[in-house]
């Protein structure tokens, strides 16, 4: 069988109805440890995010023509989060979510090496991402791909949740050829 073709692109309005039911369809298997109030309010705030007029882009993954997966980039905590006193500057990955029919293709990875490389392109050197415990699998992806704690940009969410930063430091790539820095 043919491997699957991915391709990661910036999003389009048309794609935002498709967004929208990949990230409460990512996230629905966090419902039960919620109320059910606060996974109505939840998934609303997903929902809402796709319109987000804040963020910088919004990133998808498609495989065969279908959108399965997403994330967001912000360019600061302001933008991000309505909070400039976290005092990132920086690029932020928000609301990254796979269709859980297709998890295990590398599509959360693809999403955030490309916010990685767009980070670069921006001329940042770290980027910036939030978890919380709920969420182990995200935390063991990001681990993986050289994410560390940045205790500094931890917070507390309005519902009470330890949310715990994360960054991804980028290295500046020496010239090639060259055996040291100048």
């Amino acid at each position: 069988m043919k491997q699957q073709e991915m391709m990661i692109r910036q999003a389009v309005k048309e794609d935002h109805e498709a967004i929208r039911n990949v990230l409460i369809k990512s996230y629905a298997q966090y419902a039960p440890q919620f109320t059910e109030e606060g996974w109505q309010d939840y998934s609303a705030a997903l929902a809402a995010a796709v319109d987000n007029p804040n963020m910088e882009l919004m990133l998808v993954a498609e495989l065969e023509g279908k959108v399965v997966g997403t994330l967001q980039m912000f360019r600061s905590s302001e933008q991000a989060y309505d909070n400039p006193e976290m005092g990132i500057t920086s690029a932020i990955v928000r609301f990254l979510g796979v269709d859980p029919d297709v998890r295990g293709k590398g599509i959360a990875e693809s999403l955030l090496r490309k916010s990685i490389e767009l980070t670069q392109s921006w001329d940042e050197n770290v980027l910036y991402l939030h978890t919380s415990d709920k969420m182990q699998a995200a935390i063991r992806l990001y681990e993986r791909m050289g994410f560390e704690r940045a205790l500094d940009k931890d917070f507390v969410s309005q519902s009470g949740t330890h949310v715990k930063g994360y960054q991804y430091v980028i290295k500046k790539e020496q010239p090639a050829g060259s055996s040291h820095h100048a």
